[in-house]
């Protein structure tokens, strides 16, 4: 996926699936790639976050903007953020000390920060 034109959904239902982020996401510009990563230890079930590529970063940027704060599927309200490459991450992320300790809010939360930098 290119990062730079990746964006992060999270917060999705069991019952969302690609083709249902698919259509959402299309709606903000044209899409290279969706994915939704599954879980092969509980019956494929998805992790509750996904990530839809877009053929420009411009692209990316404005589904953010057209859709944080507007979407809910299912009674929750997705959450948008655009995704940093990995090499900004690590410059200014700590390493925690269990993998259990790291939650989806602090990555975006340190996303965002690495992105104001």
């Amino acid at each position: 996926m290119g990062k730079e034109s990746t964006v992060f959904i999270g917060n999705l239902d069991p019952r969302v699936d690609e083709r249902l982020i698919y259509e959402l996401m299309v709606q903000a510009g044209p899409l290279v790639d969706v994915n939704i990563p599954r879980d092969k230890d509980k019956e494929n079930r998805h992790r509750g976050f996904g990530f839809a590529e877009f053929q420009d970063p411009e692209t990316a940027r404005y589904a953010i903007e057209l859709f944080s704060n507007n979407v809910s599927f299912f009674s929750r309200k997705l959450r948008f953020n655009l995704v940093i490459p990995c090499s900004l991450l690590t410059a200014f992320l700590p390493v925690p000390s269990s993998p259990s300790n790291l939650k989806e809010d602090s990555i975006v939360q340190g996303w965002n920060r690495a992105r104001d930098v």
